[in-house]
Order: structure tokens, then C-alpha cells, then sequence
């Protein structure tokens, strides 16, 4: 839900930046490789954090299934 307000709140944002100034498109063009800039950053973060959790994880795990056959 916070998502989908934050997304509501920006796009409503930029339209009247984009309305609001003779030069809104420049801005609008420069805040929306910012956002978007700003979004990857956030995603290859969380992508990488979840890959050291599932790493850290992943050998004891496998570690005790395979004692469970021995």
C-alpha cells in the first residue's frame, strides 16, 4: 500500500512540475533519471543484501539435510 502511494505522490508530482514551469519538461526529464537512477541503486541493494542472507543460509540447511541421509 505505502508503494503504491509513494508511486501516486511522485507521478502526481512530477505532472505538475512538468505543468508548473516553462522549463518542467527539462526538469521532468532530469527527476525522472534521477528516480529511476535512485530505484536501480535501491533494487541491486536489496538484490544483492538478499543474495548474502540466502548464501548465509543456504549451506548450513544443506548441511543438515545431508546429515539426515547419513
Amino acid at each position: 500500500m505505502g508503494a503504491i502511494t509513494g508511486a501516486a505522490m511522485v507521478k502526481g508530482g512530477l505532472a505538475l512540475l512538468a505543468l508548473a514551469t516553462p522549463a518542467g519538461w527539462v526538469y521532468l526529464i532530469g527527476a525522472g533519471i534521477a528516480i529511476t537512477a535512485a530505484g536501480a541503486a535501491a533494487s541491486m541493494v536489496a538484490d544483492g543484501q538478499t543474495k548474502r542472507l540466502a548464501e548465509w543460509g543456504y549451506d548450513p540447511l544443506m548441511e543438515w539435510i545431508n546429515s539426515l541421509w547419513k
